[in-house]
This record gives structure tokens, sequence and C-alpha cells, in this order.
């Protein structure tokens, strides 16, 4: 039924169902499963700012990481502070593998994962078009704040533009 399956996770809860579900389908289909996170710009959310805390990939503060690669791919300690952007790309990294590591748990052969800058919408449904998704899964409501309930959620933006089926999870 599908062979193609995009999962949208930013590591919010509602997302973390989102790849658990979009893992099964794709396990269950032999489907290959695109995870598709998109960094966010400005200052760090709680929830974010918490999830890299507790996966000790930031020092509490979110002041210094814990460890990074350096230029030849191994981790060395890090003692310098880090601009939002390195902040959003350590946590997208860690987003990224932690649904990485759902998606094998659950037995998906087929799993790749892109990160994207820019609006989450047209770069959820970018990734479903290079893809040729059957089936966009997303979780109902994620890390965004106010802004969010008041101008509409991604979830409800992408299925209304999406030109293949939508799943939100909650």
């Amino acid at each position: 039924m599908f062979k193609s399956i995009v999962v949208a996770t930013d590591g919010s809860d509602h997302a973390n169902n989102a790849v658990s579900a979009a893992s099964a389908l794709a396990q269950r289909f032999d489907a290959k499963l695109t995870i598709c996170h998109v960094k966010l710009e400005g200052p760090v959310p709680e929830g974010l700012s918490q999830m890299l805390q507790a996966e000790h990939m930031v020092e509490p503060g979110l002041a210094q990481p814990t460890q990074t690669p350096d230029i030849s791919g191994n981790l060395a300690a890090a003692r310098r502070e880090l601009s939002n952007e390195q902040l959003h790309q350590v946590a997208a990294e860690q987003v990224v593998t932690l649904a990485k590591r759902t998606a094998k748990s659950l037995e998906v052969h087929d799993v790749d994962a892109r990160i994207d800058d820019g609006d989450p919408v047209d770069a959820i449904l970018d990734c479903a078009t290079r893809t040729d998704a059957d089936l966009i899964v997303m979780g109902r409501r994620g890390l965004s704040d106010l802004k969010g309930l008041v101008l509409g959620s991604v979830s409800h933006k992408v299925a209304a533009r999406a030109e293949c089926a939508c799943l939100t999870v909650k």
C-alpha cells in the first residue's frame, strides 16, 4: 500500500509518536522511511533546551557542548560558546539520530534522513515530493509556541497542501 513514507519530527512527544507510527507502517509495508527535520531559527525553545540537556548534548544553560566532532570526525571536548544556529544543528542531529534509532528498533530496513532549513511546511512538502511519498506522518502538536495556535499548525498546513495522504498522531 505504501512505498515511501515521510515522517516529520521536531523531537516533541507527538513527533516521537509519529516516528513510531511511521516506522511501524514502513516495516509493515516494507516501505522506505524518510525522516525529515526542519531546524528552528531564533532563540532555542525551552523544550529543545531540556532535550539537549537530558541527552547530555550540552551542559546546563546551553553554554557548552559536552562533546562535538572535530574536523577528522573524532569526538573532542569543546570549550566555547555555541550560537543559536549551532545549538539548533546539534539538536537537529540528535532528533534525527533518535528517530533513526526508533525506526531501526522497529526493523525498518530502508531509512534515510534530511535536515533542512527554512519554512517547515515548505520543507516537509518538498521532502515528500523529492521522495515520491505516498504518506506524510506528523505529530499533531510540536515544539511551536502560541503563534502556531493563532496562525495554524504545521501539520494542518501540510495536510491542506500535500498531494499525498497525511496522518497526524497525538
